[in-house]
């Protein structure tokens, strides 16, 4: 499934105004400019969390547009010749693998001149539906996807000064996430004599969404790193103790040698395909 299935309705929809909503964390921001025009766009853009049902991205995309004001035209006399505005068209495009849109890419907005003759901000909200109907299955595909805003503005005048005539492209990028869990580490003994040796272990999952399996909760893949970190008492901050990889069955395990009390989590950095996660802390103290 591409982008454009689940766009059409974001595209009837419209525009709604720019603010602050709550919503998944930006993904990235890319600006681009012609000083000289002067002319400038801007595209910031929402990762989509995604799963199963039927939910709204707020603000998914944020475009602002800048183009030179109306210029008031003269002939070579000096008389009036009429004030001109500059045309422009200002096109978002997704493009990438799997959801993303192809090689060609999907439309996500497309706004000009009729929009604000000096250009204006706009934002999109995107209507999400991953459903089941019959023995159909539409759901997206994770991975990262690039987003290019391409904005052209021209305008001809009798007076060379203000004339227009560029074309800019800002690029930035958003991910398609699926859901992943790395759950609280089991130990083997919570509390311990100074340097004794303790193990941990734990599961890593993932939500799965392909043509073979549709939105299920499964076991993190064979190999996937992991981090193991620590907070030895009296230290506000986390440290890396070592990477660790899941096994079969996505389960991990691995050994420490504890000094002082210690709090442990394990760390899932986020991916092109998944989210990151953060378990919940263990505690293993050492006994005066």
């Amino acid at each position: 499934m591409r982008l454009r299935t689940m766009l059409t309705s974001a595209l009837i929809a419209g525009l709604v105004t720019a603010g602050t909503v709550a919503g998944p964390a930006s993904a990235g921001t890319g600006s681009a400019s012609d000083p000289v025009a002067p002319a400038s766009v801007k595209v910031s853009v929402k990762n989509i969390n995604n799963k199963k049902g039927k939910y709204t991205v707020k603000t998914f995309v944020t475009v602002d547009v800048r183009v030179p004001a109306p210029f008031a035209d003269t002939y070579s006399d000096g008389s009036s010749a009429g004030v001109d505005n500059v045309w422009w068209d200002v096109e978002v495009r997704s493009t990438g693998p799997g959801s993303c849109g192809g090689s060609y890419g999907d439309l996500i907005m497309r706004k000009t001149q009729a929009d604000g003759a000096t250009g204006g901000r706009w934002t999109l909200n995107l209507p999400i539906e991953n459903t089941r109907q019959g023995y159909t299955n539409y759901y997206l595909k994770s991975g990262k996807c690039k987003v290019t805003a391409t904005l052209s503005a021209s305008r001809y005048t009798i007076d060379p000064a203000g004339r227009v005539d560029t074309e800019i492209t800002a690029t930035t990028s958003f991910k398609i996430l699926n859901a992943t869990t790395v759950t609280k580490p089991t130990a083997s003994r919570t509390t311990v004599k100074k340097n004794s040796k303790v193990t941990l272990s734990g599961k890593a999952t993932y939500v799965r969404a392909d043509q073979k399996v549709y939105y299920k909760t499964k076991a993190m893949k064979k190999g996937t790193k992991l981090v193991l970190q620590q907070k030895v008492k009296g230290s506000s901050k986390w440290k890396n103790v070592k990477g660790v990889k899941v096994g079969s069955s996505g389960r991990w395990k691995t050994t420490v040698k504890v000094k002082k009390t210690t709090s442990f989590r394990v760390v899932l950095k986020e991916t092109n395909n998944l989210r990151g996660d953060v378990s919940g802390v263990r505690t293993v103290k050492v006994k005066r």
